[in-house]
C-alpha cells in the first residue's frame, strides 16, 4: 500500500513539475495562447527538460539528488506562475487534475486487468 501512495504522489508532483517548466518558458519566450491550456504548456515542458537531459548528460551525472532537484525546481515554477494569476488558472487546475486523476484510475485498472489475463493463461498451461 506504501508503495502505491509513493506512485500516486510522484504521479502528480511530476506532471505538475513539467506543467511549471512549460508555463515558465512559454512565459520566457512570451508566447501567448487565446486561452489557458495546461497540455500545450506541459508539451512544452517536456520538449524542454528532453533538451536539457541531451545537453547535461555530458556534463553531469543525473543521479538521485540531480532529479529531486529539477522536480523541486518545476513545483517552485508551477507554485509561482500560478499563484500570480490563480483566478485565470483555476479552472484549468480542476480540470487537468479530474482528466489526469481518471488516465491513472484507468492505468491502474488495465495493469490489474492484464495481470488477471496473464494469470489466467499460466493456469490453463499448467
Amino acid at each position: 500500500m506504501y508503495n502505491f501512495l509513493v506512485f500516486i504522489t510522484y504521479y502528480f508532483l511530476i506532471l505538475t513539475s513539467i506543467v511549471g517548466y512549460g508555463l515558465y518558458s512559454l512565459k520566457l519566450l512570451k508566447i501567448k495562447f487565446h486561452f489557458v491550456n495546461f497540455g500545450y504548456a506541459g508539451l512544452f515542458g517536456i520538449y524542454i527538460l528532453i533538451v536539457y537531459s541531451y545537453f547535461s548528460n555530458l556534463f553531469i551525472a543525473h543521479t538521485e539528488i540531480h532529479n529531486l532537484i529539477i522536480l523541486f525546481i518545476g513545483l517552485i515554477l508551477f507554485i509561482y506562475l500560478v499563484k500570480q494569476k490563480y483566478s485565470l488558472y483555476k479552472s484549468e487546475i480542476i480540470f487537468s487534475f479530474i482528466v489526469l486523476f481518471y488516465y491513472f484510475v484507468l492505468y491502474c485498472n488495465l495493469k490489474i486487468t492484464m495481470i488477471f489475463h496473464i494469470i489466467i493463461f499460466l493456469i490453463r498451461i499448467i
